[in-house]
C-alpha cells in the first residue's frame, strides 16, 4: 500500500509559505517535468520517424508534416491528461494511467477529426505512430522514475512536510515514510492534536506544537507540504 493513500495532503500556497519556500521546492519539480516531457519529445519523434518511414518509402507530404507536429502534439495530449502534475509524478500508477488516457484521447481525436473533415488518414500511418509513442513514454518515465527514487533515498527530490494529527497516526506515518523513501516525503516535524510527541523523540522528528502552530511550523520549517493524519479532534472544520 501506498504510504499516501490513508492520509490527505494539501500543498500550501505561496502566500503561506513564502517565496523562498516555493523556490526550494519548484526547483527540482520543474527540472523533473522538464525532463518528462523530454522524454514524451523524444518518444514521439522516434514514433514519428519510424511511422513515416515504414508506412510511406516514397514520401507524402500531409503524414511529414503530421510527423513533423506529432511531438508537440503528443506533449500536448500528455499536459492535457495531467501527465505533468507534480501530485502524480513519481509514485504510484496514476502518471502512468494518465499516459494511456492522453494516447486513447488523442487517438480518438484523430479519427473523429479524419471522419469529420473527410479526410483520408492511412491508419497504418496511425497504429504505427501513437502506440510507438505511448509505449516509449512509458518505458522512459519508468526510467526517469527509477533515477527519481535513487535521489530520493539520498534525500534529494523529497517534499518536506509537517505532520498533523494524533501521535500514533503520526508516527504509523512517519514510519512508513522511512520504510520507503522513495515515497518523496520527509517529515520535518509534528503539530498533535493529541499527545505529548514521546513517541516521536526516537524517529527524530520534533513536535512544533499543537493544532494552532502548522501555520507557524510551515514557515519555521520551510515545508511545502502538510500531512493531515487521522484524528478525532480533526473535524472537517478544523481541516479547512
Amino acid at each position: 500500500m501506498s504510504v499516501r493513500e490513508p492520509f490527505i495532503s494539501e500543498r500550501l500556497g505561496a502566500a503561506e509559505t513564502g517565496d523562498r519556500i516555493r523556490l526550494a521546492h519548484g526547483q527540482w519539480v520543474r527540472r523533473y517535468v522538464l525532463l518528462l516531457i523530454g522524454v514524451d519529445v523524444g518518444a514521439a519523434v522516434v514514433a514519428a520517424v519510424t511511422a513515416y518511414v515504414v508506412r510511406f518509402t516514397e514520401g507524402a507530404a500531409g503524414y511529414l508534416a503530421f510527423s513533423l507536429a506529432l511531438p508537440l502534439i503528443w506533449v500536448a495530449s500528455a499536459a492535457l491528461a495531467r501527465a505533468y502534475d507534480d501530485g502524480v509524478i513519481g509514485l504510484g500508477s496514476d502518471e502512468f494511467q494518465r499516459v494511456a488516457r492522453a494516447f486513447v484521447g488523442l487517438t480518438a481525436v484523430v479519427g473523429f477529426f479524419s471522419y469529420a473533415t473527410k479526410a483520408e488518414v492511412a491508419r497504418g500511418y496511425v497504429v504505427l505512430a501513437l502506440p510507438i509513442a505511448a509505449s516509449l513514454s512509458l518505458i522512459g518515465r519508468c526510467l526517469a522514475r527509477k533515477w527519481l527514487h535513487a535521489r530520493r533515498r539520498k534525500g534529494r527530490c523529497v517534499h518536506d512536510v509537517v505532520a498533523v494529527g494524533g501521535e500514533l497516526s503520526v508516527v504509523d506515518l512517519v514510519t512508513r515514510l522511512h520504510r520507503e523513501p522513495y515515497s518523496g516525503m520527509r517529515v520535518m516535524g509534528a503539530c498533535l492534536a493529541s499527545g505529548d510527541g514521546a513517541q516521536l523523540v526516537g524517529l527524530g522528528v520534533p513536535l512544533l506544537g499543537g493544532l494552532g502552530h502548522v501555520a507557524a511550523a510551515v514557515r519555521s520549517t520551510g515545508a511545502d507540504t502538510v500531512a493531515v493524519t487521522s484524528s478525532a479532534e480533526l473535524d472537517p472544520a478544523r481541516l479547512r
